[in-house]
């Protein structure tokens, strides 16, 4: 009886032994989530200062100068005509522009007297006086 009891006690002293590990172990456990939640937290907010830091300098003000747009605009094709160059480089493509523009204006515009078009309408130049841009027009339907 005496070893029966002995062995009840022991027996609870092992199992009360094994929970308070048990206890312990969760514990640690549980501290070392913490800091590994709060680690990868801490990692987390470093990277994205890191990032952050980085877009800022790669996306920064520019240090080249960028050339100011050139615009003109004029009355061609029945319309207003703008054009504009944003690189600024050579003033004078808006000027072949606009020549080209009234080049075909003075071709093939159907309301202006002057133009081969309105002549040809009016019976005013003969078809072989036509230049090879008005015959591929017409053909073209």
């Amino acid at each position: 009886m005496i070893y029966s009891i002995f062995r009840k006690c022991s027996h609870y002293s092992e199992k009360s032994t094994f929970f308070s590990l048990n206890k312990e172990i969760l514990r640690s456990n549980e501290s070392n989530y913490q800091q590994t939640d709060c680690l990868k937290r801490f990692y987390t907010a470093v990277l994205f200062l890191i990032t952050s830091i980085l877009t800022l300098l790669c996306t920064g003000c520019s240090t080249t100068n960028t050339p100011t747009p050139v615009s003109q605009s004029a009355f061609y094709l029945n319309t207003v005509v703008t054009i504009t160059l944003y690189d600024g480089s050579d003033p004078a493509l808006i000027t072949e522009c606009f020549d080209l523009c009234h080049h075909y204006e003075q071709e093939f515009s159907r309301t202006l007297k002057t133009s081969t078009l309105y002549r040809l309408n009016h019976e005013t130049v003969a078809v072989r006086q036509l230049s090879k841009d008005l015959q591929s027009l017409i053909a073209t339907g």
